[in-house]
Order: C-alpha cells, then sequence, then structure tokens
C-alpha cells in the first residue's frame, strides 16, 4: 500500500513523514492531545449534571459515559475511578468560586469593606449557582481518601486568602491566624450547607451578614491583648 507524500510533510520535518505520523498527530484538526483534553471535559461536564440530577452516590460510569457519547476506554483513559471524576469536578465548580472572591474588590477600601465586597461576591455567587456549590460542600463529603484530601487542600486555599486579611497577632499572643482562619472557613462551609438544604430559614443579606460577624469575631480574637492567668 503506497501513501504520497506532499512537499509540506517533507519541508516541516526534513523528511517524509512515517505512514501515520500525521493522522497521529492531527485528526479533524486537532491533536491526540486536544482530543483528548476535550473528552475529559466532556466527562467533567457530563458528571456534573448527572451529580445534581441524581447525586454522586446515583451515578454510574456508565451513565456519564451514557450522557457524555462516549466509549467506556474513554473514561479509564482519564479517571481511576468515580471519586477521581468526582474530585475534579469538584475542582472545576470551585474555581469558579474561588475566581469570584476578588472581583472588583478595591484594595484602596478599608479592610472592612473589602473583607464585605468578597464574602458578597462569594455568596451571590452560590446563589446563582446553588447546585454547584452542593457538589462542592455536600457530594463530596466521606466519598474517599483522594476526595477527602482535595476537600482539605480547597479548605487550606480558602483560608491562606482568609489569612491575608487578618491582622498579625499581638506581641506574646498564642493565637495562629492559620488556624483561626480555618475556623472560620468551616463555620462559614456550616452556614452555606444549613442555608443551602433549608435547615436555615435566611436571605442572602443574613449569610453574608453572619459570616461577617464570624471573621470579626477572629479579628478581635487577634487583636486582644493575650490574657495570663
Amino acid at each position: 500500500m503506497t501513501r504520497d507524500t506532499s512537499f509540506s510533510d517533507i519541508s516541516r520535518t526534513g523528511r517524509p513523514p512515517r505512514y501515520g505520523e500525521s493522522e497521529m498527530k492531527s485528526y479533524g484538526g486537532k491533536t491526540a492531545d486536544e482530543r483528548r483534553a476535550e473528552r475529559r471535559a466532556q466527562l467533567i461536564a457530563a458528571a456534573r449534571e448527572l451529580f445534581i440530577a441524581r447525586g454522586y452516590a446515583g451515578t454510574s460510569i456508565r451513565a456519564v459515559l451514557r450522557e457524555a457519547g462516549l466509549q467506556e476506554r474513554y473514561f479509564a483513559e482519564n479517571f481511576s475511578g468515580m471519586d477521581d471524576l468526582l474530585a475534579a469536578v469538584h475542582d472545576e465548580v470551585d474555581a469558579y468560586f474561588f475566581d469570584s472572591l476578588m472581583r472588583d474588590v478595591d484594595r484602596s477600601d478599608p479592610p472592612a469593606h473589602q473583607r464585605r465586597t468578597i464574602l458578597t461576591n462569594y455568596i451571590t455567587a452560590i446563589e446563582k449557582h446553588p447546585a454547584w456549590a452542593r457538589i462542592k460542600l455536600i457530594e463530596t463529603v466521606g466519598v474517599s481518601a483522594l476526595v477527602d484530601e482535595r476537600r482539605r487542600q480547597t479548605q487550606e486555599k480558602y483560608a491562606t486568602a482568609a489569612v491575608a486579611f487578618m491582622p498579625v497577632p499581638r506581641a506574646g499572643s498564642t493565637l495562629d491566624p492559620h488556624i483561626l482562619a480555618r475556623a472560620f472557613i468551616s463555620g462559614m462551609n456550616g452556614i452555606i450547607i444549613d442555608w443551602l438544604t433549608g435547615t436555615l430559614d435566611i436571605d442572602t443579606d443574613q449569610v453574608i451578614t453572619h459570616g461577617n460577624a464570624l471573621f470579626d469575631g477572629v479579628l478581635e480574637a487577634l487583636n486582644a491583648r493575650q490574657e495570663t492567668s
């Protein structure tokens, strides 16, 4: 079987391409890596919609493949299992929420105003996509060690962002701002989860107000003089 070799094939490489080389590099105008990334994105999008409709526990690999319109081999190409896929969906929706934090924040504003803007941005983003927030905060609980580690990393990311808005503790204080930031994030997540599930019957402004009160409590503790017994 013969294959014609065009001048452009030779000029790019300095030699005629091996049979099948061009097809391996590009198919339909996309490289193999681009096609793989596209299939991965399809699986993540399909899983996200199924987790919203059925929950993680009610979603199977077969259902994800059917929703994505892909064959079984493409799942193994991208994910080690359903928990790995859940972690990827978690990362995608969390990126949306985390990226919303600093939107329209003027760093020349008073710190208290900046903090309220950041919290308002976050809660507004959750209000816009509550189903995504449920995946991030509820569907990922207790799934596997892999997902637990991803949740821990995410909490650390938000805690680090919170520390940037905290003062240095007074001299002699034994308080660690990062630990207090983690406590704030955990408390805030608890409020949001109860708000999402309807356990707390409060509006958006109340969620923001209570979040600010939590952070103010952290600041008060850091600014207080350390008492000695």
